[in-house]
């Protein structure tokens, strides 16, 4: 019986599938084999599970490196390495508990502020100015040729 070979990106056999059969041992989806009856229905699940991202509270069976799979347990999208699904990105960035700045912070027109005991009451304004206390009474700036502190 006459099959075809189903490549992954990387151009390495995935599947192969016979003809008049459906494979779904090989993949989290369905490889439908050529000249089989009635397939609509396994195309058509496919497509769902390729849209919503397998959602489920469990991960999707011989997921393939780089699938991804939304974990309805904890609302968050996670993509399988070749061994593990783990987590896009952080969800919160709290969760950070080493945060590195890789660049220039623009600031959009805000202000950067916190009330924590460690930086209490500091916003950086967009003029350079660094303004301290509730109603960012204190203030220093640097005016082009010497530190003021107001």
């Amino acid at each position: 019986m006459a099959s075809y070979n189903v490549l992954k990106s990387d151009g390495s056999t995935l599947a192969t599938v016979t003809d008049l059969t459906i494979n779904s041992s090989a993949a989290s989806i369905k490889f439908i084999g050529r000249n089989i009856i009635d397939y609509g229905q396994d195309i058509a699940e496919n497509q769902v599970h390729i849209m919503e991202n397998f959602a489920n509270t469990t991960e999707p069976v011989t997921p393939v490196a780089g699938q991804l799979w939304w974990d309805t347990n904890v609302d968050i999208l996670k993509v399988f390495d070749g061994s593990t699904f783990g987590q896009t990105a952080l969800q919160n960035i709290v969760e950070d508990t080493t945060p590195q700045l890789g660049g220039y912070l623009d600031t959009n027109t805000q202000n950067i502020g916190s009330t924590s005991d460690e930086i209490e009451n500091i916003y950086v304004a967009t003029d350079s100015v660094i303004f301290f206390g509730d109603g960012q009474e204190s203030s220093i700036y640097y005016n082009g040729t010497a530190l003021i502190i107001g």
